[in-house]
């Protein structure tokens, strides 16, 4: 476990999409206080990470090096990750759905898929 800040820089190097503005860089910067961040290094590089919000369970990023995929860090991050929650469930928003490598290991690990969020429009009318 490690300060977000140690590993904010090169967390982009690990991911395959960009996060939503809600579990953005900048957005765990402005709450770096309330998250708790799971750090793997090998040979003193980043290879994979996580940042959760341990009060209501919500995984705001997870990332592992495409070189290292596949050897249970992705796993090793989600178990530890588990064990930080007062409820032993996680939560993920907005993820991206046309990311089919991610999908498997969703499957791969406990989880269960909820379908998402409505996007609501609503016209304005000139009022004048």
């Amino acid at each position: 476990e490690i300060p977000w800040s140690d590993i904010a820089d090169t967390v982009n190097t690990l991911r395959d999409w960009g996060p939503s503005w809600q579990n953005s860089d900048q957005s765990i910067t402005a709450i770096a206080d309330q998250v708790r961040c799971l750090a793997i290094h090998s040979d003193g590089t980043l290879t994979g990470y996580a940042v959760l919000v341990p009060g209501n369970g919500s995984l705001l990023q997870i990332g592992v090096h495409p070189d290292a995929r596949r050897q249970g860090i992705g796993t090793a991050l989600i178990n530890h990750a588990l064990t930080a929650t007062p409820t032993g469930q996680l939560r993920l928003i907005n993820v991206d759905a046309a990311d089919h490598g991610f999908a498997r290991f969703m499957r791969a690990v406990p989880s269960e898929q909820i379908q998402g969020q409505f996007e609501l429009i609503m016209a304005l009318n000139d009022h004048a």
